[in-house]
């Protein structure tokens, strides 16, 4: 019997997760779909989650606990357009603001009304 290459099967299982889109696969299912061992899934999994590649978040179904398998996006996408006109840029006490302080965003007149003109 063949050894299955394990960067080649890493390409895969990370394939199979991102096809499952944002909800995700749950591992049993990736074990079953590979035809492998939950032993050699786990390893696998394992490998792609210490590169970033992927989340497992813990769940129960009925008394049985698994997890599920989500693809992580490193596509981060930033678009100026929607900080246009923050008034904490421009502010004299940006640098003495701060959740829990004297002066704070929580209490921003300026900034609570920036954050609502969208919604009149």
């Amino acid at each position: 019997m063949k050894k299955r290459e394990p960067e080649s099967l890493c390409d895969k299982v990370l394939e199979l997760i991102k096809k499952s889109g944002p909800q995700g696969m749950l591992q049993r299912d990736l074990w079953k779909r590979l035809k492998v061992s939950s032993r050699e899934g786990s390893r696998l999994v394992s490998a792609l989650e210490r590169k970033g590649l992927i989340v497992r978040e813990p769940i129960t179904r009925g008394r049985l606990k698994t997890f599920k398998l989500m693809a992580v996006s490193h596509k981060l996408e930033i678009v100026l357009e929607s900080v246009r006109g923050c008034p904490c840029f421009s502010c004299m006490n940006l640098v003495r603001c701060g959740s829990g302080q004297y002066v704070n965003p929580e209490k921003c007149e300026d900034l609570t009304a920036w954050l609502l003109k969208d919604e009149k």
